[in-house]
């Protein structure tokens, strides 16, 4: 299931996508007024039955409501969720909460406005026929006057002009689906449906990803590096005996950063800086034992070899090797 729609925005406040500002207003009033007596609400749109319940605490639900007054946030709710701007949406959505399925798809092939398309989509996902749904979703793309009249009608639900571009609009339903599929999955979604369509738009697809699966998997890398050095300081002993999983965790990122952004210098300086604080826990860790000790020595060296294979800089690989050096004449010792 997609996060995008167990977590939508709209579906936290009880709403259709169309709902306008003053729909949404209500309903947090009366999540209030139910949370004072403490009483459980449900809305008509929670879908229970067939989406994991609702997260509905108060912080959420403020949440949902400053995000929808975002443009970009708006968007990407809009696009992953149920609209009923007509009576024959409201009753697919009455089949789809008693599990009828396809009297509620009977409904959505018969649109082929924005709206219909986009609560089909949902469907679809919630149904776990993704590559159909993507599908349908890549028609905002393809066809501009679909996606006029998409933003067309958000922007009177935002209450100013939302502009956007075909492929700032793709960034946006691309990040809705990254919020729950690995990069790489996508793109073998979007590589199926290439070889059928021929989507003009391919390249652009497969950029935005790598660079957004670049993004994040540097943010994580920097932040874990960080994490661990403050360790090294703080409990230099857990550090140590948790850098092989620090170490293949982060090896695995770098294996797929480097393939969404080649071995640029930006990729270097971060397997630097993981090799960096490999040495640093190693060396830090054999600095505050009273005597050698062969199962640390050994240890250290296999950390110190796997270190080397990620460093870029000429001086932190000296620096790496004078260490193997050391540790390997230690273990030698031992085991002589």
């Amino acid at each position: 299931m997609l996060d995008a729609i167990a977590n939508n925005a709209f579906r936290i406040i009880g709403t259709p996508a169309n709902a306008k500002v003053k729909d949404r207003l209500a309903n947090l009033s009366k999540i209030k007024a139910y949370a004072r007596i403490g009483k459980p609400l449900s809305f008509p749109l929670d879908l229970s039955k067939i989406i994991k319940k609702t997260n509905r605490t108060l912080e959420v639900v403020q949440q949902s409501i400053s995000a929808l007054n975002m443009p970009n946030e708006l968007l990407k709710h809009s696009l992953f969720w149920f609209y009923s701007i007509n009576p024959e949406q409201e009753e697919a959505i009455k089949f789809i909460d008693n599990n009828d399925f396809k009297s509620a798809e009977k409904i959505y092939r018969q649109g082929s406005d924005f709206s219909s398309i986009i609560s089909y989509s949902t469907l679809l996902f919630i149904q776990k026929r993704d590559n159909q749904a993507v599908r349908l979703l890549n028609k905002f793309i393809k066809l501009p006057e679909l996606k006029d009249d998409f933003l067309s009608f958000t922007s009177n639900i935002y209450g100013q002009p939302i502009t956007l571009t075909s492929e700032g609009l793709l960034e946006i339903i691309l990040d809705g689906l990254l919020e729950t599929y690995r990069p790489y999955d996508l793109l073998k979604i979007y590589m199926a449906i290439n070889k059928e369509e021929k989507l003009t738009f391919y390249n652009n697809i497969e950029q935005i990803i790598n660079r957004k699966n670049a993004e994040k998997l540097l943010k994580k890398l920097e932040t874990n590096t960080k994490a661990m050095e403050n360790l090294v300081d703080s409990n230099i002993a857990k550090a140590f005996h948790g850098c092989d999983k620090y170490l293949e965790d982060a090896r695995l990122d770098l294996r797929y950063l480097e393939k969404s952004m080649g071995s640029s210098s930006e990729f270097k300086n971060t397997s630097d800086n993981l090799a960096k604080s490999v040495l640093h826990c190693v060396v830090a860790y054999m600095n505050v034992q009273d005597e050698p000790n062969y199962n640390a020595s050994k240890k250290s060296l296999g950390l110190l070899k796997k270190a080397k294979n990620l460093a870029f800089s000429e001086t932190l690989i000296s620096n790496i090797d004078t260490n193997i050096d050391s540790l390997s004449n230690l273990v030698g010792f031992f085991e002589f």
